[in-house]
């Protein structure tokens, strides 16, 4: 068994991203439990002190404060509450071979830089540290599974590994924050709960989502597969409820653990032309395109299915009507609502007096993303009020 090589410096730190398999690798060298947390009783000890500031809604060995706690830990060789026993050491599989980290030996170094992985982050991803990994880790295969083969393994920028947990800078040297956060092309945003939940109501999440928008960057939701199933159901119950839901987004009512990291985020958003109502409005469409993203996805797969699947039918005609909230009234709109009536008159039969259900549908097509400008800019904004011309 080898020493972790020292890490080249083609790639910095900061911007070194981990695939999947991987992650899951140094999760299990770590003595990570996705349902239990650290199960080695030393570090787990020092953990639960390590975090005793949490609010008690949060303290869940199984989420992300403690996993960042327990690498702090390991790579310093000490916390607040005490040190690793002398020599104690992990042993990380790589494809490469075993690298072997022994405690207190990479208190200047990222999870990344200790093991050797010196790889470019391509998927920045988006997430709050109170959620349980294994939901983090469930969000980044959703990613991999929608990519399929149509490009390279997703290398991901994962805060746990990609920072520095003795000396995080994030907050002290902000303009590399940003550069760090737009370095990969890609951001995935994970929602969990779908309609946002802790991830939306982050200042950081928000500022994640902004700075990507602002450059053009894709950006992709990536959910669970139970959020999957209650946004498709949300979906098909009730399409209107994903807008309304998105446009609770509000920077200003966005929190941080440190004020002075939201004072810091909001002032960023102040000064982009526009401002926050702008921002605001940027972080709302960018999730709506997101999720419709989600529910074509699930529409694709389960389309050369549809005599198995009673849902298919719904997800087009649900998908289409999300399609013309955007205002696309193009070809792929109207594919997906002929799509449904097609499902439908062939487990129903056509319908008499020629095509009213296409006829109904096609008057419902009418675009309504003026809808979220509206409730993200106000009624009185520059932007909407020529639109409420007739």
């Amino acid at each position: 068994m080898s020493q972790a090589p020292s890490a080249a410096d083609d790639v910095p730190g900061d911007e070194r991203g981990a695939r999947v398999g991987e992650i899951r690798d140094m999760l299990g060298a770590l003595g990570f439990d996705l349902q239990g947390g650290f199960m080695e009783q030393r570090l787990r000890e020092l953990v639960e002190q390590e975090v005793d500031w949490l609010k008690p809604e949060f303290r869940d060995p199984s989420n992300g404060y403690y996993l960042a706690a327990g690498i702090k830990i390991l790579l310093g060789g000490q916390g607040k509450g005490g040190t690793l026993p002398r020599g104690y050491r992990v042993y990380v599989p790589l494809p490469r071979g075993m690298v072997t980290l022994l405690a207190g030996q990479h208190g200047t170094e990222t999870m990344l830089q200790a093991c050797g992985i010196n790889r470019r982050a391509t998927v920045f991803l988006s997430h709050c540290q109170a959620e349980p990994v294994r939901d983090t880790l469930s969000g980044m295969e959703d990613f991999v599974q929608r990519a399929g083969q149509s490009s390279d393994e997703p290398v991901f920028w994962l805060d746990f590994f990609g920072l520095d947990q003795n000396n995080i800078t994030w907050t002290k040297d902000k303009e590399r924050t940003k550069r760090t956060i737009v370095g990969p092309r890609t951001l995935a945003v994970m929602m969990s709960p779908w309609e946002g939940g802790m991830t939306l109501q982050r200042a950081w999440c928000c500022l994640e989502i902004a700075l990507h928008a602002l450059v053009g960057h894709d950006i992709v939701v990536v959910l669970t597969p139970e959020e999957k199933e209650r946004f498709l159901d949300a979906l098909r119950k009730d399409y209107t409820s994903i807008m309304n839901n998105l446009c609770a987004v509000d920077v200003l009512k966005a929190k941080a653990s440190k004020e002075d990291d939201k004072e810091w985020v909001v002032k960023e958003m102040q000064d982009v032309p526009g401002g926050v109502p702008r921002i605001n409005q940027m972080i709302i469409s960018s999730m709506f395109d997101a999720l419709t993203q989600v529910a074509r996805s699930a529409v694709e797969n389960g389309a050369d299915d549809a005599d198995a699947n009673p849902h298919v039918a719904t997800d087009c005609s649900q998908l289409a009507r999300l399609l013309k909230d955007q205002g696309d009234l193009g070809a792929d709109t109207e594919r997906l609502m002929r799509r449904a009536l097609d499902i439908d008159e062939k487990a129903l039969g056509p319908q008499p007096g020629g095509d009213p259900g296409r006829r109904g549908h096609r008057e419902l097509m009418r675009p309504a993303a003026l809808d979220i400008d509206r409730r993200a800019l106000g009624p009185q904004h520059p932007s909407v009020l020529p639109s409420q011309q007739p």
